[in-house]
């Protein structure tokens, strides 16, 4: 993460992050044929990731979980009642 394409992403994402809660925000920050695809329902995982890749100057590629999980944000209480729920029930955390 030291290249500078890397450094402008991480300045970009550091820029677009107030607005990752608003899809419509995050991705017109990728331009107007990103929001034009996501509003007609055709923004796909790949066409996401290509439109990515050519606005930061990188090549972009999503990481895939194969548990949902993985995406919340223990940073509450009740994620982390429900973080330590899940690894009880997967037998990862002692019960």
């Amino acid at each position: 993460m030291t290249s500078p394409a890397a450094r402008k992403a991480l300045a970009f994402w550091h820029d677009v992050e107030k607005v990752r809660k608003q899809p419509w925000c995050l991705i017109g920050a990728f331009g107007p044929v990103a929001l034009l695809r996501f509003f007609a329902g055709a923004l796909t995982l790949e066409s996401a990731f290509a439109l990515a890749s050519r606005r930061l100057g990188l090549t972009a590629r999503p990481v895939l979980m194969p548990f949902a999980e993985a995406a919340i944000d223990v940073d509450k209480p009740a994620d982390k009642k429900l973080a330590e729920r899940i690894l009880r029930e997967r037998e990862i955390l002692p019960a």
